[in-house]
């Protein structure tokens, strides 16, 4: 019970230090490079998982579940991050949704290959981790080399020309420079981060911080 409960565990721990990690990157490096980090932790420990069945390690699996919950995490905070910013304010509800969107199709897709009838076998479990670990390194290569980072974050670092390009690859030729324009406006609206200290005083950003952890624990425990 104690193995079974540590293997359950190890992947929500991982994902909940994975969340934490991936808002610090995010603002750091970019959401597009916080998502190419995200598909190589899981690109890697994904397969381990598989590979410790063969080599009979139920360390090394919970070990490689660990790992994934973090990338799992880091992941999830940077897509969400990325879809709003290289979305035009008028359509970014309806594309950042899609993030939610994509998480429940691949669930259908691991719950497929969890099937009796597939993969859900005692001799053939171990498989379904090595075709999870694919899409993984697919994103990875697919990031760096056909993704430009998020135009905001390149105007946050003063990369103008690199954020004009990202624009045009997100929008087009002719609406660049009004995307641009119109990201200056936002930051310059905004032109303090807080710190968690910061939120956590003040009575707004509180109250909405704990609506969104509320309503993503009760979504997350009813999915159980």
């Amino acid at each position: 019970r104690l193995v079974w409960s540590s293997l359950a565990a190890s992947l929500f721990i991982g994902a909940a230090v994975g969340a934490w990690i991936g808002a610090t990157l995010t603002n750091r490096k970019g959401a597009a490079s916080t998502v190419i980090v995200a598909a190589l932790i899981l690109g890697v420990s994904i397969p381990l998982s598989g590979f410790a069945y063969l080599i009979t390690s139920c360390e090394l699996f919970v070990l490689s579940r660990l790992v994934t919950g973090v990338g799992i995490g880091i992941g999830t905070t940077a897509q969400g991050v990325f879809l709003a910013e290289i979305s035009p304010v008028q359509h970014r509800g309806f594309i950042s949704s899609f993030g939610g969107f994509g998480t429940n199709i691949g669930f259908i897709l691991a719950s497929f290959l969890g099937l009796p009838d597939v993969l859900g076998q005692a001799t053939r479990w171990h498989l379904a981790y090595f075709i999870a670990g694919a899409p993984c390194i697919f994103v990875l290569f697919f990031f760096i080399l056909f993704v430009h980072e998020s135009p905001v974050h390149l105007v946050t670092k003063g990369k103008d020309e690199r954020a004009i390009a990202a624009a045009t690859a997100y929008s087009n030729e002719g609406s660049a420079a009004a995307r641009i324009e119109e990201i200056k406006h936002e930051l310059s609206s905004n032109t303090s981060c807080l710190t968690m200290k910061q939120i956590l005083s003040d009575p707004v950003s509180r109250r909405v911080l704990l609506l969104s952890t509320t309503l993503n624990a009760t979504v997350s425990f009813s999915g159980q």
